[in-house]
């Protein structure tokens, strides 16, 4: 087997199918491009939006993880918008629940179930309704197509060149939101990113989220009333001692679906994990498929109450990743901005979520473990202070949507302008809908007025997303 070489290149011309002139282009349909790309049609701009998987709503439904954080704080709505519409839309049909609402199953399982903050929803039924929602809006949608990468000229975007199984193909555009959550199109434009912190490039784990099914809700409901810890620390620990334990992670994280008996379980941490390698994607997807199987049958059946019986329903297709590249914008969002509570004139967005961000740190012992660095002295499951944002939640600025000199891209997700754990808060899907529907009705003023992305009126911006109903304060 060649072993793969960064530095080894073939040349491979080719010639590119011209497929139309758009207003704006959305390389991305997770919740913050399809966000963008509703937004800047619903403004008034020809829009494509181009997905790299089957179906639109990215680590909701690919990644089986429909479960949606962040649009709340201390009770206070902080996101609404567009995210609120979907909610609304979804809940009427039964296919949607939260925030503040649970069904029954929900309401048996303490602490697994919906918050005050949390929205879970029915996978198949969003990718359908995502379908009905994007094509209703006059969106033209390209599935199963890759973003290879822009067409540059002077420092401006004319357009991305796109692969899918017509072939490579050129798709013009005025303005291009990059929404594919690793900076792709920015990154392969030229802007600068960076990943990691900016002191280093050590990335948050990844998890491949799995549904297990015939889960008995009432016995583990019983666990959970009589005081059990729904992240199982104390089984844990004895699993470790013997010798059953092999994950980095000293956590179990699980919530209920809308289905009865089924639960998503959200994998198990894998370190030092680069998702902007294929190879590393590749072995990720293979190793958390296997993780499922065993963890299961290791841990699950023979050790938590309700799993004897349980089956693996679906492992994600998509790898659920939580860091990769991010931009280097007009303005960069740093934890002291968040702790300090610093105000922000250009605020687009907010996010009621908190820092989580795991990082991996090397024992004395030679062990490898996960710990988040902004909980004092703490190692990953166990309970300590953390710092906490001034505000109760996170004020996105557009500048940090804006690559440094871009006259025609944005970003939206979370491969924005932001430093180090001031990601935790930003990176969960009720604030990328937020974000995605700022940089769409930004997109669509920038190609109707003709301007840079950095000469529009970020106040004219606020007050239509105002007037859309989104949060900003």
């Amino acid at each position: 087997m060649i072993e793969p070489n960064s530095n080894n290149f073939v040349s491979f011309p080719f010639e590119a199918k011209f497929i139309g002139k758009y207003d704006v282009i959305v390389a991305g349909g997770g919740p913050a491009g399809l966000s963008a790309a509703v937004s800047a049609a619903r403004y008034g701009a020809n829009v494509m939006l181009i997905e790299s998987e089957s179906c639109l709503g990215g680590q909701s439904t690919s990644g089986l993880l429909p479960f949606w954080l962040g649009s709340k704080a201390d009770h206070k709505k902080v996101v609404g918008g567009l995210f609120d519409e979907i909610i609304q839309t979804l809940s009427s049909k039964g296919h949607a629940m939260g925030p503040g609402r649970c069904l029954a199953q929900q309401q048996k399982l303490v602490g697994l179930g919906i918050t005050d903050d949390e929205v879970v929803l029915d996978v198949e039924a969003a990718k359908r309704y995502f379908d009905e929602l994007v094509l209703g809006s006059g969106i033209h949608l390209l599935y199963m197509t890759e973003v290879i990468g822009p067409k540059m000229n002077e420092g401006r975007a004319e357009g991305v060149f796109v692969f899918n199984k017509q072939g490579i193909s050129f798709i013009a555009g005025d303005v291009i939101v990059d929404c594919t959550g690793d900076a792709d199109v920015a990154y392969r434009g030229g802007y600068k990113t960076l990943k990691g912190s900016t002191d280093t490039e050590a990335m948050a784990p990844v998890t491949l989220v799995w549904h297990a099914e015939n889960v008995n809700v009432d016995k583990l409901a019983v666990y959970l009333n009589q005081g059990g810890d729904k992240r199982f620390r104390s089984l844990i620990s004895q699993l470790k001692e013997d010798g059953i334990w092999g994950w980095p992670s000293d956590i179990i994280v699980m919530f209920p679906m809308l289905q009865e008996g089924v639960i998503m379980i959200n994998g198990q941490a894998q370190a030092d994990v680069d998702a902007t390698d294929a190879y590393q994607i590749t072995a990720a997807l293979v190793r958390g498929r296997k993780w499922a199987e065993d963890f299961l049958e290791k841990v699950l059946r023979p050790h938590v109450p309700g799993f004897s019986k349980a089956q693996i329903r679906q492992v994600a297709s998509r790898l659920g990743v939580r860091e990769t590249r991010k931009i280097v914008g007009e303005f960069t969002l740093t934890v002291e901005d968040l702790v300090e509570g610093v105000d922000f004139e250009d605020t687009i967005a907010l996010s009621g979520y908190h820092f989580d961000l795991a990082k991996t740190k090397m024992l004395s012992s030679g062990e490898k473990i996960l710990y988040q660095p902004l909980h004092q002295n703490s190692l990953a499951g166990q309970s300590s202070p953390a710092m906490t944002a001034k505000k109760g939640f996170v004020e996105i600025p557009y500048r940090c949507l804006v690559p440094k000199s871009s006259q025609n891209v944005l970003v939206a997700g979370r491969c924005i302008s932001v430093d180090g754990q001031a990601l935790g808060p930003v990176r969960v899907m009720a604030p990328c809908f937020a974000m995605g529907q700022a940089a769409g009705v930004a997109a669509a003023l920038s190609a109707e007025r003709k301007i840079g992305v950095n000469d529009i009126s970020v106040k004219e911006l606020q007050d239509i997303l105002i007037n859309q109903k989104a949060v900003l304060s």
